[in-house]
């Protein structure tokens, strides 16, 4: 696999992001990480871009088979499998039937990664609109949770001096 400084760098970032180093993972992920259409990898999935999900239905839509569309974007479907690249094509097809093709949602994002990451990817502001979303949004979560964890923290105090009142 030779993958370009760009590629590396791609690649390095992204395992950086899941926690793990590029050699942890088979060959054939990590060159598909490299590939600029790929967002991240988890739980044995590829997670792609909104934007591969166009290019690949653009060139279904053209005529090319689902296995043709995502060797063309550059994927190895020899060593990805076709079935990967029959579903990525039926999910491009569907989604441009549900008319979410071009939708940008907060769902399309992690909101737990940081905003210094996101800025690197270079994201249009309707994407950075859709990710801020995603990320006030988890971040609300944390700070509930972290008020939460507060006021656990006090009842258990409050308790333990009732308790020490009643003793007396």
């Amino acid at each position: 696999m030779n993958l370009t400084k760009k590629q590396r760098r791609e690649l390095e970032e992204k395992t950086q992001l899941m926690g793990i180093k590029p050699e942890q993972l088979p060959e054939e992920m990590q060159e598909a990480l490299a590939n600029p259409y790929v967002d991240t990898f988890r739980k044995g999935h590829l997670i792609y871009t909104q934007k591969f999900y166009q290019d690949l239905y653009q060139k279904i839509d053209h005529g090319m088979t689902y296995v043709q569309a995502y060797e063309a974007l550059g994927f190895n479907a020899e060593a990805l499998g076709h079935d990967r690249a029959n579903a990525a094509g039926k999910r491009a097809v569907q989604m441009a039937e549900d008319q979410t093709l071009y939708k940008i949602s907060p769902g399309d994002f992690d909101g737990t990664v940081p905003l210094e990451e996101m800025k690197k990817k270079n994201l249009s502001s309707e994407e950075m609109a859709a990710y801020m979303e995603a990320r006030c949004m988890y971040l609300e979560v944390a700070l509930e949770y972290e008020k939460e964890k507060k006021r656990s923290l006090y009842w258990e105090k409050y308790s333990e001096l009732k308790k020490a009142r009643e003793k007396k």
